[in-house]
Order: C-alpha cells, then sequence, then structure tokens
C-alpha cells in the first residue's frame, strides 16, 4: 500500500491509519468461533450447552467492548465532522441496531435459570439462541464491511493524518489484542485497564476521553469490581479476597454465594452451577459410615448454640489415613464452616452435599447454624441424622422449599416433627399482625410501609427415601401446622414403617400435592396406587428397599 502523507510532511502508511481493518478482523475471527461452537454443541446435553453459554457469554462481550471503542474514539469524531443531518442519522443508525446487548441479555437470562435449577426445554433455547445468532451475523458482517469502505475514506479525508494516526494507536490499546485468548474475568480486567501515555491534541480532547496518566484496576469503582468479579468462581473469589481489604469486601458480596457445591469444589469443579443432579438416581453412592459422628450425649450442647471443634477435629484423626479426595473434602467442609458461612451465611440459598464422604452431624449443623435463609438443602445419602439437621431448625427453616435426606439412615420421626413445627410457626408469624391494632391504624392513614413480614415460601419438595425409621407418627406430624399447602414431589420409598392410613392422611393435608409424584412402599395398599408411583429403590445398593429386603 502507497504511503500517505500529511500536511505535517508525516508520511504513513494506509495500515498506520486504518481503524477499522485489524479490529474488524479479530471480531470476525471471535464469530467464526463461535459458530463452529454453536454447531458443535449438543443441545440436549446440558454440559455442552453450558460450555457455549461460557463462550457466548466471553464472545459478545468482547463484541461490546469493541462497539464501545468505536463509538467513543471513531464515531463521536466522525458525527462531528460531517456536514448534514442525513450522514448524522446513518451514523447513528448503523450502531444503534447490532443486537449485542440483546443477545448478552439472552445468554445471561438462560445462565441464570441453569444456576437456580430452572427445568426447561434445552432444545427449545438452543433454537431461540441459534436464531439470535443467526440474525447477527447478517445484520453484523455487512455492517463491518460498510465501516470498512464508507467511513474509512471518509476519516482520511476530513482528519488530519496524524491524528487519525493516533485514533488507530488509542483503538488498538483499548482492545488489548496481546490477552486474547484468556478468560472472561481476565480479559475484563485487562480491557478495563486503560493505560494511554499518548496525550491526544487539543482538536481531538473534547471527542475522545484519555486518562494520561492511566488507571490501574485497583482505582476502577467497587460496582464496576462487582460486575468482574461475579465472573469469577469460589476457588478465584477465594484468591481475590487476598489482595486487598477492598477485594475482599468485594469477593464475599453475598449474592455471589448463593449456592454452594462443597463436595464437588473438593473434587476440582470450581463452579457455582446449578443447584443439584438429584433429579438424577444417586442411591448407588454409598455414605461413608466409618465415620463417627457426635453422639445423643452432645445434643445439649449444639442445641445451645456452643458448637465445639472437637467434632471437625475427630474426622480430620479418622480421615488422616484415607484417601486424598476424602481428605480435601473435609477441609473445604472445615473452610467453609469456619471462614466462609459467618461472612455470607445470610445469603445462601442453596447447599448441596449429596454423596459427601465428609459430612458430620457436626458439620453440618455448623453450616446450617449459619444459613438462616436457606431454600434448597440436598444431604442425600450421607450419614447425617436428626442431630445434624437441628442445625436447620435453629433459626427456624423459614425459607425451605425443597429437602432431600434420601439415604439418610439416621433420620427419625424427630425431624418431621421439628420441620412442622418450624414451618408452622413462620406461617403463622407471617400473619400475626394482620388483624392487630397498629397494622389497622398504618392502612387508616395510608402508611405506605410493608403492613407485614414478605408472606414466607413454603415447601415445594420433600425426598425421605431410605429413611426406614420414619413412622405414622412423623407422617402425622407434617399435617399439624397447614405447612405442606404447597408440596408438589413427596418420596418415601423405602420407609417401610408408614401404613397406607398415614399416607392417606398426609395425601389429603396437600392439595398441590401431583400423585405421580408420590412414591411409596409397594407392599403398602392405598387408594391411590393407580395414580402414584411405586418405590423407587428398586435396584438400589445403598437404600431401603421393601421388596428387595433393603439395607435395614
Amino acid at each position: 500500500m502507497a504511503a500517505v502523507k500529511s500536511s505535517s510532511e508525516n508520511v504513513f502508511s494506509f495500515e498506520e491509519i486504518d481503524v477499522f481493518t485489524v479490529p474488524h478482523n479479530r471480531m470476525k475471527k471471535i464469530l467464526l468461533n463461535v459458530s463452529n461452537q454453536t454447531k458443535k454443541t449438543d443441545f440436549n446435553n446440558q454440559q455442552s450447552f453450558g460450555s457455549l453459554l461460557k463462550c457466548l457469554s466471553s464472545s459478545f462481550l468482547e463484541l461490546k467492548h469493541h462497539e464501545e471503542i468505536e463509538n467513543k474514539c471513531i464515531m463521536k469524531v466522525l458525527k462531528r465532522k460531517l456536514q448534514g443531518e442525513s450522514l448524522k442519522k446513518l451514523l447513528i443508525h448503523l450502531h444503534a441496531h447490532s443486537h449485542i446487548s440483546d443477545i448478552l441479555k439472552l445468554v445471561r437470562q438462560v445462565e441464570k435459570d441453569f444456576q437456580c435449577g430452572v427445568n426447561q426445554d434445552l432444545k427449545i433455547l438452543g433454537s431461540t439462541l441459534n436464531d439470535s445468532l443467526q440474525e447477527f451475523y447478517d445484520e453484523y458482517v455487512p455492517h463491518m464491511k460498510e465501516e470498512e469502505q464508507v467511513f474509512q475514506p471518509m476519516l482520511m479525508e476530513m482528519l488530519p493524518l496524524n491524528e487519525l494516526h493516533h485514533i488507530q494507536q488509542v483503538v488498538l490499546q483499548l482492545h488489548h489484542f496481546d490477552n486474547i485468548g484468556k478468560n472472561v474475568s481476565q480479559t475484563l480486567s485487562k480491557e478495563l485497564e486503560k493505560i494511554l501515555i499518548s496525550k491526544p491534541s487539543d482538536d481531538q480532547n473534547e471527542d475522545i476521553d484519555i486518562v494520561s496518566e492511566g488507571m490501574t484496576i485497583e482505582k476502577l469503582p467497587i460496582e464496576m469490581l462487582t460486575v468482574i468479579f461475579s465472573y469469577l468462581g469460589p476457588r478465584d473469589l477465594g484468591r481475590c479476597a487476598q489482595v486487598s481489604k477492598k477485594w475482599n469486601s468485594i469477593a464475599y458480596t453475598g449474592s455471589f454465594w448463593s449456592t454452594l457445591h462443597p463436595r464437588r469444589w473438593a473434587h476440582g469443579d470450581w463452579t457455582f452451577g446449578k443447584q443439584s443432579s438429584s433429579d438424577d438416581c444417586n442411591c448407588d453412592c454409598e455414605p461413608n459410615y466409618e465415620l463417627i459422628t457426635f453422639s445423643s450425649e452432645e445434643k445439649d450442647n449444639y442445641s445451645s448454640g456452643s458448637c465445639s471443634e472437637s467434632d471437625s477435629e475427630e474426622t480430620q484423626q479418622q480421615l488422616s489415613s484415607k484417601d486424598d479426595p476424602v481428605q480435601r473434602e473435609v477441609k473445604v467442609l472445615n473452610g467453609i464452616g469456619r471462614y466462609l458461612l459467618p461472612r455470607i451465611g445470610a445469603s445462601v440459598k442453596t447447599l448441596v452435599l449429596e454423596c459427601s464422604k465428609a459430612i458430620t452431624n457436626g458439620l453440618l449443623f455448623r453450616m446450617l447454624s449459619q444459613c438462616r435463609n436457606l431454600e434448597y438443602l440436598d444431604v442425600s445419602q450421607t450419614i447425617v441424622s436428626d442431630l445434624g439437621l437441628m442445625g436447620l431448625f435453629k433459626d427456624g427453616c423459614r425459607n425451605m422449599k425443597y429437602l432431600d435426606v434420601s439415604g439418610c439412615r439416621g433420620i427419625t420421626d424427630k425431624t418431621l416433627i421439628k420441620l412442622s413445627t418450624a414451618l408452622g410457626s413462620k406461617k403463622s408469624s407471617s400473619n400475626a399482625c394482620s388483624n392487630c391494632t397498629c397494622f389497622q391504624q398504618q392502612r387508616i392513614v395510608g402508611d405506605k410501609s410493608p403492613p407485614s413480614p414478605r408472606q414466607p415460601k413454603q415447601l415445594e419438595i420433600l425426598r425421605l427415601s431410605g429413611c426406614f425409621k420414619i413412622t405414622d407418627a412423623g407422617l402425622r406430624a407434617l399435617t399439624k401446622h397447614g405447612c405442606l399447602q404447597r408440596l408438589r414431589h413427596l418420596d418415601l420409598s423405602g420407609c417401610i414403617n408408614v401404613t397406607s392410613a398415614g399416607i392417606e392422611n398426609l395425601v389429603t393435608s396437600c392439595p398441590n400435592l401431583d400423585l405421580n409424584e408420590l412414591s411409596y412402599c409397594d407392599n403398602i395398599e392405598t387408594d391411590y396406587d393407580y395414580s402414584a408411583n411405586g418405590c423407587q429403590n428398586q435396584g438400589c445398593l445403598n437404600r431401603v428397599c421393601c421388596r428387595t429386603g433393603g439395607l435395614v
């Protein structure tokens, strides 16, 4: 390409004043990568779909960043130089309909649904994403071509070449091409670390906002750092917390820690992810019965809140000769109970400990005592008993929607009695002030403050599969306080000590229970036999089953 000379006799090659080609080549590479990833994705597989969502999120964040750079550093200058309203409107139109934000919003909504465990048809979601992506490709590639063929010549005609060269340098520096290929959090951090040592001309000053002295990531506002940190996993958040007091405070933002997967983390999967895999049968997972958990004599100490260190220390001693994965799990559980939950316990809504080989009553009590707003608890296929779950009822169990204690042989009627009392008390307390004088006066004078506490959530899913010590007494306790009005799923498979009368009495107290979601032993005959499911434990190696003899 021939050299171009400016009025000040500086000679520039076309490549030195071309502000579009290099960034556009990168954007085209991103789109090609997204297209290939989409074609390879199995939309019926959650893991494959999840990988695509991560790719889309990081890719379109970079595309959005590219658009912001062009708007700020190029289009703003060009609009000021143009004459005629029609050309100005054309510029506005060309950069106003890229749909990048729409796709990012769609991706984040799907990611949020995954994390919250919302069951949706993945194929439908995949089709929606495909259509949106195709619409974006059809629009964005011609958009980039038009910029190169129309706007680049206009810039060369209207701006001094040395100024155009400076704009190109700023654009390339803001794109940070040397960081391509890193994960999204690192890329975002580097993108925001805009260190520009060159100073623009006076004419350019009003069009391009440049921090001449530089801005390091430490100087970013808390709001921006919070957005960046929201893309990190638990291990990376823990590392960031060690950088400074400011980062420590942000890393322990409660909303980041709403879902905890200690066992998954101990095995190297440092993601927050979906809530649980309990929709898939985990009954072949054998609990670690060699662990000794604290006895009934220690119950008073734990119920009074004086949780000692002895249980966790004894656990570590027992595991000193065990396999590394179990030792890592103990270390993770102890760390969460001692150091993490005191900071973010009130924000935890989901705790998944299914198939944990290291959880004990003492560790569980410590963790549950600090998670007063828990909505989702899965301790299936573990050695925990009534004593460990006492921590759940310590602060009222006020938001519990999902409880899975399947395969926990130590669960008895005591847990159901405590659960009923806790759920019943939260229901009554929410209506306690509805008829009082102060509430009526507030309504009369038009006070806009909330008249009563927020209506608490109610239990929707209860899984007691394999809890063979449960009897009709426990089922009757559940019906006493009207706490099962929203229950829609109940699994009593392997509960060999309940009777048809107990089940029928319970079902009549659950107006929203779907009989297709009701399971109990095949040896029990009720009025619901043709609608309900039979025992789900047949063939399970580690759960009691009435047909196979089970593990009692």
